[in-house]
């Protein structure tokens, strides 16, 4: 089957005309009429009807539209990458991620992405959501792996949701509440809690405080951490507490007990965030590894 032919017939509907569609492909109409004739002989069935107001489908040409979308983007994505590989180049993919997000979400789509697109290169960036969307305004990063603060972003970049996820709460292995697996935020009210700085998570102390609230109670809070690194440090040391989206605490740290919490409102979202009319076909690529792997996680 030509491809010639399929996309003659895939513009003569997007146009709704067969003169549209000859001016728009740069060929006589006369040469679109056989092409579709040619077609409607090769499979057995009228595709086309005209009417009074244009061309439109028939019911076997809705069918054959459907069933040929997806072959031909997948013709264009090989031409492109054949052509690019011919000319020696690689397309380049720049992501921002929380370096507690790696195993369990990128490095599953990283390997999709290089098994349908091995020409890619990728440079990844272990950085806090704050740092990723300076690197987004400044160009140095196509796409990022934030938590809640990304919402903060939508009128800025692309933001969608890559999953949601339980909070838990950091306490010192030695604490009373160690020994339990799960707690509940009620049982945390008189406990100081460690927040992570604006500048880092602007979206995180509205959060902290937002459970606290649903919980009855406002938090007391103490001097912001610096880093992850230091929130799990001042936990342990100054015998205090921390909220955190399960993402960013997988397993407790020597000195720090882990705690799910009862309350099914006490989740937190991991967005993804891109921008806006920089959407490469390695940026695409990479939306669809991600979002196909989330699901059977």
């Amino acid at each position: 089957m030509d491809l010639n032919v399929v996309h003659g017939f895939f513009a003569i509907v997007e146009a709704g005309s067969m003169g549209k569609a000859a001016v728009r492909l740069r060929v006589s109409q006369s040469t679109l009429t056989r092409q579709v004739q040619s077609l409607e002989a090769e499979i057995g069935a009228p595709l086309l009807e005209r009417s009074g107001t244009g061309v439109a489908p028939t019911p076997a040409g809705r069918v054959f539209m459907e069933g040929m979308r997806a072959p031909l983007e997948d013709v264009k994505r090989v031409v492109e990458l054949t052509r690019r590989t011919g000319h020696g180049q690689r397309s380049l993919l720049r992501i921002g991620y929380m370096a507690s997000t790696a195993q369990r979400y990128l490095n599953p789509a990283l390997r999709t992405l290089r098994e349908r697109n091995p020409t890619v290169r990728v440079q990844l960036l272990d950085s806090s959501p704050g740092e990723q969307f300076a690197a987004l305004r400044e160009g140095r990063i196509d796409m990022g792996l934030v938590g809640e603060s990304g919402r903060l972003m939508e009128r800025e970049f692309f933001v969608r949701k890559l999953a949601t996820v339980p909070a838990v709460v950091l306490v010192p292995d030695n604490h009373p509440l160690a020994m339990h697996t799960r707690v509940s935020l009620r049982e945390l009210k008189n406990e100081t809690f460690i927040p992570i700085p604006d500048h880092d998570a602007p979206a995180y102390l509205p959060w902290l405080k937002t459970l606290c609230r649903k919980a009855g109670f406002r938090p007391k809070l103490t001097e912001p951490a610096d880093s992850m690194a230091h929130l799990g440090a001042m936990v342990t040391a100054d015998h205090c507490v921390a909220f955190l989206p399960r993402f960013l605490a997988e397993k407790a740290a020597p000195g720090l007990a882990v705690l799910s919490l009862t309350e099914s409102y006490a989740v937190a979202d991991l967005l993804v965030i891109w921008q806006r009319g920089r959407n490469t076909e390695a940026v695409r690529q990479m939306l669809d590894a991600l979002f196909s792997k989330v699901g059977k996680l």
